[in-house]
């Protein structure tokens, strides 16, 4: 474990330099920009428009340089209903709806938030050189955050005061690497209860009846509902898993960290086929050529 945020200590210049991707399905380019520089949307206006970023501002809502009026739109925030008020700036959402001309302002017609992790800081918070990011694990995950780029959220809660076994909520873009990269990590509570719920999302790996790997932890699905898995549990499919957590303890050597699972649901992160733009925020997890290329593991 402490391998594996040692090494994403060591590779932090990607976070600095995250590209946004529009992509429409009517053609077959792809226009890619640095996101310091953005992306000129103007002229593409239309429906069916597609944007997964992280909220910048508020006012409407500001995701990828694009104002979107919500007052008509539908609020799904972790699987409930849920209002423009359940949101903070750093998480990042997908809004559907569609686009002026402009490039600039947009209609939302619905709007959806999930993080990616909920659960305790577990090993050592280890800091970089320079004192910007820490790195730490979060349900077998390597999490970075960093002093300028990441926002949080709690009373009390800041780069400074994080610390091991606070419960944490985590939003954000994972790197090539598989380490999350916060824009948003909010206080849960300072220390984890084990009776309380976790949340992980990632790809099934290692499937043996109904236990599975979700990276560097393992989950044990024997007595979770299942929703949105027509076919059942497979290796490589992408979903969501909420659970309680079992720490590996001095006691127990040699055995894993396990979420005991609850739910498990499978989690769409393919473009949409109906969609005519879709604008895209985040890190380059794997790279071929400029036509080859996947942004927060979507092709």
């Amino acid at each position: 474990m402490s391998t594996s945020i040692n090494n994403m200590g060591n590779n932090t210049r990607s976070w600095k330099n995250y590209w946004k991707v529009l992509i429409s399905t009517l053609l077959t380019a792809i226009i890619v920009a640095c996101s310091s520089g953005g992306i000129n949307l103007a002229g593409i206006g239309g429906s069916g428009f597609i944007s997964t970023g992280s909220i910048s501002s508020f006012g409407s809502i500001f995701v990828n340089g694009v104002e979107f009026d919500t007052d008509s739109a539908v609020f799904d925030i972790e699987d409930s209903s849920g209002s423009q008020q359940d949101l903070s700036v750093g998480m990042v959402v997908q809004i559907s709806g569609s686009i002026n001309a402009d490039g600039l302002t947009g209609i939302a017609t619905s709007v959806r938030y999930g993080d990616q992790l909920e659960g305790p800081i577990t090993g050592t918070i280890i800091m970089n050189a320079d004192g910007t990011e820490k790195a730490f694990s979060v349900l077998g995950t390597p999490v970075i955050v960093d002093s300028t780029n990441s926002v949080f959220e709690g009373t009390g809660f800041s780069f400074a005061s994080i610390a091991q076994d606070n419960s944490v909520e985590v939003s954000g873009y994972f790197d090539q690497n598989g380490a999350l990269r916060a824009t948003y990590i909010a206080f849960k509570a300072q220390v984890f209860d084990p009776s309380s719920t976790v949340e992980i999302e990632g790809t099934i790996s290692g499937l043996s009846g109904t236990s599975f790997n979700i990276r560097n932890v393992a989950i044990d699905a024997s007595a979770a509902n299942l929703f949105d898995l027509d076919n059942g549990l497979q290796d490589g499919v992408f979903v969501e898993v909420k659970g309680l957590y079992e720490a590996a303890t001095p006691d127990t050597p040699g055995t894993p960290a396990i979420i005991r699972a609850t739910e498990v649901e499978a989690e769409d992160i393919t473009l949409s086929a109906d969609a005519d733009e879709v604008s895209i925020e985040g890190l380059i997890t794997r790279y071929v050529s400029n036509s080859d290329f996947d942004i927060n593991g979507i092709p």
